[in-house]
């Protein structure tokens, strides 16, 4: 594997754990010697993929809300039940 692709991969694990990959911790995760310049470099490359993938269609917003809605309908659900459940007691 390439280097470049390996930082894209680990940019993807960092975002998918739910931080924001930064030049500190694509070295820190890096399996070889990175400079700042690489990982600023790679870091742009990631937004840039990132950005493009991220446009969605109008067919995929309206799954989108919808996909929403019926979780929105679900959670009211619950916490409609847990209040009952609350009551009861």
């Amino acid at each position: 594997m390439q280097q470049r692709e390996e930082l894209q991969r680990i940019c993807r694990e960092i975002a998918e754990q739910g931080l924001t990959p930064g030049v500190g911790l694509l070295r820190a995760r890096a399996p070889f010697k990175l400079s700042v310049a690489e990982a600023i470099e790679a870091l742009k490359h990631f937004k840039m993929g990132t950005a493009r993938s991220s446009r969605q269609t109008p067919d995929d917003q309206a799954k989108s809300e919808q996909t929403m809605e019926e979780r929105m309908a679900a959670l009211e659900a619950r916490v409609a039940h847990l209040e009952a459940q609350l009551a009861s007691k």
